[in-house]
């Protein structure tokens, strides 16, 4: 398999645009086998693959799924609706099935097996009713005071989920824009109407609902910060006020 040059990479970064309006062009199969392989080959913390995806199509569906999500229009005009969940509690099933899954592929050694089997339990389970998570946060802050300690996702699910499905999402949007298509990553959405629309049990959370499809072009240009606002080298260093005006060609008198 050939890999592309980071500078089509880097092209194809810039060119993806958040798109509001679709046309009613149909997506093919295999397209949409593509962009559900990107999402199922996302990275995740521990490897736990807590993503869970609901694709919705049909049109009386998205219709209900826009009421959801305060009206917006490329809800209902995409004819691929993605809606991205974490699974807060599906750890405790994929854990073993994926130690055994990459052992089988020589994948993952013995020992850091047994690690994940001790580490893992340790780091996500709440207990009964989520009577464990205050103690867990109370280990990590008194932990702190003697060496570090990163965050429990037991405390901190939320969180923790948000960042997986994130990372699937961009996986997702990037494939859309290789394949000629367009994509909208939303966050503005009521969660439990969605959850009442796509029948959610409990513990699966909705973090963010992407639409796909053919969008409806031209696509105003977009700008971005410059890189000396965004960057800092080897620890933070504010970015003087008249340097972050200089760089946006701001003219402000006010400005020291």
């Amino acid at each position: 398999m050939s890999m592309p040059s980071a500078s089509a990479l880097t092209s194809l970064v810039r060119s993806r645009r958040a798109m509001r309006h679709f046309t009613d062009s149909p997506v093919t199969d295999d397209a949409v086998d593509r962009l559900v392989e990107s999402i199922r080959w996302a990275p995740s913390g521990y490897n736990l693959q807590p993503v869970r995806v609901i694709l919705v199509r049909a049109r009386e569906r998205r219709t209900a799924l826009r009421r959801a999500c305060l009206g917006q229009a490329q809800v209902e005009e995409a004819p691929l609706v993605f809606v991205l969940c974490g699974d807060r509690d599906g750890w405790r099933q994929v854990l073993p099935h994926m130690l055994a899954q990459e052992r089988s592929a020589g994948a993952m050694s013995d020992a850091y097996a047994a690690f994940l089997r001790r580490i893992v339990p340790l780091a996500f389970d709440r207990g009964p009713l989520g009577v464990l998570a205050p103690l867990k946060r109370l280990v990590e802050v008194l932990g702190r005071l003697v060496r570090p300690v990163p965050d429990f996702p037991a405390c901190h699910g939320d969180a923790w989920l948000s960042r997986q499905v994130a990372l699937a999402a961009m996986n997702l949007m990037l494939t859309a824009e290789a394949d000629g298509l367009h994509s909208c990553p939303m966050e503005g959405f009521d969660p439990r109407r969605v959850r009442r629309v796509l029948g959610l049990p409990r513990g699966i959370r909705p973090v963010m609902i992407v639409p796909v499809g053919h969008g409806v072009t031209p696509v105003p240009p977009r700008t971005r910060l410059p890189v000396a606002m965004i960057l800092h080298r080897e620890h933070w260093a504010p970015v003087p006020r008249r340097h972050r005006a200089d760089e946006l060609g701001i003219q402000d008198s006010n400005l020291d």
